[in-house]
C-alpha cells in the first residue's frame, strides 16, 4: 500500500469505513508506505509548529507521533532509560509521550534567550552560536503568539527592542528578568489538534514510533524513515527531507540508532552525537528575611499580574558583572521558606531552620511573619562534552537500545553558585533590604547531590559550523547528510537560563522558512 502526496487525508480521510480526524497506524495496512515532501518525527512543540508552518507554505508533510491523544502507560514506558552522574529523576517521568509532548503539563513560563547566550565567552568553553542573536530575535514575536504568551499590554520587542532590560535600582550589579506565562498554559496537542486534522497538507499519524532512519548507499542521504507500533505494525515514510523533533534525548538516540553500512551513525562521523547534553539545575542559595522597606517593593512583589497576564520577575547579575566574575548565566527568584513536616531524617535540619526564623525576628526591623524567603537560582548548565546521551545495554519492546544520559558538572557551575550567592548577600545587606544566611564554602562541596531540576533537556545535537564540534550546521542540517535536519532545544549550543519551549519554537519557525526555500529550489 502506498499513500502518495495528493491522496485523501486529514478530516476527509476515509480509512476502515469511517471518517477520521487524525490517522492512527492501526488504521493502515502493516507495511504501508507514505510519501511526502517532509517527514517530521515527533508531535511536540517543535514538530507541531514545524508541520503547521510548512503546511501553510503548501508543503506536503507527514508527522509521526509515538503516542496517541492521551497518556498511555505502555507508550510512556518507551522513555525508560538510564541516568548517570548527578542524581536524576527516572527518564520516563520527565517527558510526556503523546500528541503535544511535554507541553501537556507545562506552566507556559517563557522568557527570551539573552544576547550573551549567543556570544563567544572566553571563560565558557564551547560557547557561541553559529547564528546571530538578531537572527533568532526576529522570530520571537511569532513564537510568543504560537505559545500564546503575547496577549496583554506587554510586548518584549516593543519594551526592549535591543533585547536588554533595565538595571534594578535596588540591588547594585543585578538586573530584573521578566518571565511571562502562557495563559491558560497551551498544550499544543489540544490547542492545534484541529489544525493538524483539517489541513490537507498534513498527515499526522498517531502511535507511530520512529524506529530509525535508513540511509541510502552513499550514506549521505536518508532514503526512508521506519515507524512501528507496539502491536507489530510497521510503516515506511519516503520523503524529500526528514526532521527529528522528538526532544533532546530522543533526537540523539534516534541518530545513534540510524547507522550507515559502515556502522557509523548519521551525524556521528566525529563522535559528536549526544554530546553537550544540558539541563537547567536549580538550587536554594540561602534563607533571607526582608526588611519593612522591601515588603512592598521589587523583591516582595516578585509575582504579579497586569491586565490579566501573569508575570514573574527574577533577577540576575548583569552581563558585564558575569564577565567580570567569569560565571555562567542564571536567574534568581524568591520562594516562600516553609517549615516542612518534621521527620526523623530531617529533625536536626528543621530545628536549625526554626531557630533561624526565631532569631531573624529578633533583628527588629527584619523578619516579621511572612517575610522569610529562600533565594533559588536557576543555573545555566555549561556545555560539557562528557555530558552525553548514548545507548544503554537494555532494550525497549522494539528491541532497540534505550537512552542513557550522563550528567557532568564542573568548576564553572560551582563558581557561579558561589559568586551569585555572595553578591546577593552583600547587595541585600548594603541596600538595607534584608539579611541572608551564608554558610561557609564547604556548603558547596556536595552541591550536585542537592540540585533540583527544571526538566529542560537541551543539546545533544548542537549547532556548530565545524562537524568536529557539533552535529548540525547553522540551518539545523545534520553534518554529513543532505536531507536530514533537527528541530528543538537539542540544537542549542549553550543552555542559558531561559525556559526552552518558546525559544525552540522561534528556532523551529526559522527552520521552517529554510526548509520552504530549500524544498522549492
Amino acid at each position: 500500500m502506498s499513500w502518495a502526496p495528493g491522496a485523501a487525508r486529514g478530516r476527509v480521510a476515509t480509512i476502515g469505513g469511517g471518517v477520521r480526524l487524525l490517522l492512527d497506524i492501526a488504521e493502515l495496512e502493516s507495511g504501508a508506505e507514505l510519501r511526502a515532501q517532509v517527514c517530521i518525527v515527533g508531535g511536540g512543540a517543535a514538530g507541531i509548529t514545524l508541520a503547521r508552518r510548512l503546511a501553510a507554505k503548501r508543503l506536503d508533510v507527514v508527522l509521526l507521533e509515538s503516542g496517541g491523544e492521551g497518556f498511555e502507560d505502555e507508550i510512556q514506558a518507551l522513555y525508560e532509560g538510564e541516568a548517570e552522574g548527578a542524581p536524576y529523576l527516572p527518564l520516563d517521568s520527565v517527558r510526556l509521550r503523546y500528541l503535544g509532548g511535554t507541553t501537556n503539563h507545562w506552566e507556559g513560563q517563557s522568557v527570551p534567550l539573552d544576547r550573551l547566550d549567543f556570544e563567544r565567552r572566553g571563560w565558557v568553553p564551547g560557547s557561541g552560536w553559529p547564528i546571530a542573536y538578531q537572527e533568532y530575535r526576529r522570530y520571537v514575536a511569532e513564537a510568543q503568539a504560537v505559545c500564546e504568551v503575547s496577549r496583554g499590554p506587554f510586548d518584549y520587542a516593543r519594551a526592549f527592542p535591543t533585547g536588554d532590560v533595565p538595571a534594578s535600582p535596588e540591588l547594585p550589579g543585578f538586573e530584573p528578568v521578566l518571565l511571562r506565562y502562557s495563559e491558560p498554559p497551551t498544550p499544543f496537542g489540544v490547542r492545534y489538534r484541529q489544525d493538524l486534522a483539517d489541513d490537507v497538507n498534513i498527515r499526522c499519524c498517531l502511535h507511530a514510533t520512529c524506529l530509525g532512519l535508513g540511509p541510502d548507499d552513499s550514506g549521505s542521504r536518508v532514503a526512508f524513515a521506519e515507524a512501528g507500533s507496539l502491536d507489530g505494525r510497521r510503516l515506511r515514510i519516503v520523503a524529500d527531507r526528514y526532521v527529528l523533533a522528538a526532544g533532546a534525548i530522543e533526537n540523539s538516540r534516534l541518530l545513534h540508532l540510524s547507522r550507515r553500512t559502515s556502522g557509523v551513525s548519521l551525524g556521528n562521523d566525529f563522535d559528536q552525537v549526544g554530546r553537550y547534553f544540558m539541563e537547567h539545575p536549580a538550587l536554594d542559595l540561602g534563607d533571607i528575611v526582608l526588611g519593612r522597606d522591601a515588603r512592598t517593593g521589587y523583591l516582595r512583589e516578585a509575582r504579579f499580574r497586569a491586565a490579566g497576564t501573569r508575570f514573574r520577575r527574577d533577577i540576575r547579575l548583569a552581563p558585564e558583572v558575569q564577565a567580570e566574575e567569569q560565571i555562567l548565566n542564571h536567574s534568581v527568584f524568591l520562594t516562600e521558606n516553609q517549615i516542612k513536616p518534621v521527620t526523623p531524617a530531617n529533625l536536626g535540619e528543621q530545628i536549625v531552620r526554626l531557630w533561624d526564623k526565631i532569631g531573624a525576628r529578633m533583628f527588629g526591623e527584619f523578619g516579621e511573619q511572612g517575610d522569610n524567603f529562600v533565594w533559588r537560582i536557576r543555573l545555566e548548565h555549561a556545555p560539557h562534552a562528557a555530558s552525553r546521551v548514548t545507548l544503554a545495554d537494555t532494550t525497549d519492546p522494539f528491541g532497540l537500545g534505550r537512552a542513557k544520559v550522563d550528567f557532568h558538572f564542573g568548576e564553572l557551575e560551582r563558581r557561579t553558585i558561589w559568586r551569585v550567592r555572595e553578591r546577593l548577600a552583600s547587595a541585600l545587606g548594603q541596600a538595607g533590604l534584608g539579611r541572608m544566611k551564608v554558610d561557609p564554602e564547604e556548603w558547596l562541596d556536595r552541591y550536585v547531590e542537592r540540585l533540583a531540576w527544571q526538566n529542560h533537556h537541551l543539546g545533544g545535537t548542537r549547532m556548530h559550523d565545524d562537524p568536529r564540534h557539533g552535529v548540525a550546521d547553522a540551518n539545523c542540517r545534520v553534518h554529513g547528510t543532505s536531507n536530514l535536519y533537527v528541530a528543538g532545544a537539542s540544537v542549542f549550543p549553550t543552555s542559558g537560563h531561559a525556559n526552552p519551549t518558546m525559544n525552540l519554537v522561534a528556532l523551529t519557525l526559522r527552520l521552517a522558512d529554510h526548509l520552504t526555500e530549500a524544498t522549492r529550489d
